[in-house]
């Protein structure tokens, strides 16, 4: 009987923490999306693969 009990007990406290805490995220900021910076392209040395793309077979 003391089992039931103290499950009850537990169940109650755990809506009311729940309740407590839905309740009071209510006012969270939205953020600003930061725009991506577009970085500036390096010229390729005269169009040939790095050695390692050759040596992994891609």
């Amino acid at each position: 009987m003391a089992g039931k009990a103290s499950i009850a007990l537990f169940l109650a406290v755990n809506l009311i923490v729940f309740a407590i805490a839905s309740a009071s995220s209510g006012d969270c900021p939205t953020p600003t999306p930061s725009t991506p910076s577009t970085p500036t392209p390096t010229p390729a040395s005269s169009g040939k693969c790095p050695r390692d793309a050759l040596k992994l077979g891609v």
